[in-house]
């Protein structure tokens, strides 16, 4: 399951860095140089949540209803990933001076959490 996830955040990194070159060519007003952080930072959160998957794996698979470790891990790491998402929010609007390329940053942001989260739901739901 850690090698699904891996490839599927670095295949979306990817998706990413076209898409990121597409829109610097055909809309350079619309380009922020926090973009490469933002790819860079989702494919990090990704890489040390599928080793954390991988850890966690059986307590994953067990039906028994006592053992909610793995409930306990899901919870943890969608708000940590939620503060660190926040965060970088927080600082790209603090670096970046004009109003409509934040927008643009926040937006991507979000954007790329939602990708992640059901590219993650979905590695781990066919489990």
């Amino acid at each position: 399951m850690r090698v699904k996830l891996q490839f599927y955040a670095t295949a979306l990194c990817l998706l990413g860095i076209i898409v990121g070159v597409a829109c610097k060519k055909l809309f350079p007003e619309y380009w922020f140089d926090l973009y490469p952080v933002v790819l860079v930072t989702f494919w990090l959160i990704e890489m040390i949540m599928s080793f954390i998957i991988e850890r966690y794996e059986a307590q994953m698979r067990s039906t028994s209803l006592e053992n909610n470790k793995w409930l306990k891990v899901q919870v943890v790491t969608r708000l940590v990933k939620v503060i660190i998402v926040l965060a970088l929010i927080l600082i790209g609007v603090k670096q970046i001076s004009d109003e409509m390329h934040q927008g643009v940053f926040v937006a991507c942001s979000i954007v790329m959490y939602l990708l992640n989260m059901g590219v993650e739901y979905l590695v781990v739901r066919k489990k």
